[in-house]
């Protein structure tokens, strides 16, 4: 069924337009005429020879088997729209069924995921050649990756500090996705990460605002209340902070004013 429906979209020209559309609505696509549409462009994009009649089958199959067959098709043709070489992507695809699964399952689950492969498909290579995609990290073992991200020099440390934060929120998402972790230590993981990158990030405001580069001459204790506190955070929750001093003046002030600030500025990240 996949592969005369692919075969049907990969040579428009003569197809039965009733029977394409039908056979879209047999696989859950909600609005036939508009995945049809879709895929079409999708197919222009990839070019001469760009998109195979197996991989098409596969990502038809796949998206057959998800909760919302359009979500997924729109956000493919979005990706592949903003990626540089899209024919590439697809040969990449084509040689790599899980990379098809993992993208697709981001690409229907969650909105938020889809715009981080967008912008960084990179990550998608990480995800499907990764060893160690559902290894349970500690607080320390996210720090130690996101300190050396901020001492790069090649970008603004909150910038390189959000990157690594992303990638690794990406992980833990598709490790949810897949049933690779459980509830408690999907919530766990992503509280610890919550709690490093909080720490990099006032570690990066301490030296802007003292000079100090070392996180044991912070003069500044951050606590966790709420869910953060609980190690119980979801991918949405906010973070509640409570900032303690011994001895509070105007330079603690401005230290806990600036991890504030670099926690909720707006950047190319």
């Amino acid at each position: 069924m996949y592969r005369d429906t692919a075969d049907r979209l990969l040579r428009p020209a003569g197809t039965d337009g009733e029977q394409l559309l039908d056979a879209l609505a047999e696989m859950g696509f909600v609005d036939p005429a508009s995945a049809r549409a879709d895929w079409l462009e999708i197919v222009a994009t990839a070019g001469e020879n760009g998109l195979s009649e197996s991989l098409l089958a596969s990502l038809l199959g796949v998206m057959a088997q998800n909760a919302a067959p359009d979500t997924s098709l729109r956000n493919l043709r979005r990706c592949l729209a903003s990626w540089d070489d899209p024919s590439g992507w697809l040969s990449f695809l084509a040689q790599r069924s899980r990379a098809v699964e993992i993208l697709i399952r981001l690409l229907v689950n969650s909105q938020f995921l889809t715009e981080l492969v967008l912008k960084h498909p990179d990550y998608l290579r990480r995800l499907t050649e990764s060893r160690r995609l559902s290894e349970v990290r500690s607080r320390d073992e996210f720090l130690t990756d996101l300190r050396l991200a901020a001492s790069d020099g090649d970008s603004d440390p909150i910038d390189a500090v959000r990157r690594t934060q992303r990638w690794e929120l990406l992980r833990i998402a598709a490790c949810d996705c897949f049933g690779l972790m459980d509830l408690r230590r999907i919530t766990l993981q992503l509280s610890l990460l919550a709690d490093a990158t909080i720490q990099a990030v006032l570690e990066v405001a301490t030296e802007g605002v003292s000079g100090s580069v070392s996180g044991s001459e912070v003069p500044l204790t951050v606590v966790a209340l709420g869910k953060l506190g609980g190690e119980e955070l979801n991918y949405s929750s906010d973070i509640d902070l409570l900032f303690l001093s011994d001895s509070p003046d105007a330079g603690t002030l401005k230290i806990a004013q600036q991890l504030v600030r670099e926690l909720g500025r707006m950047t190319g990240e």
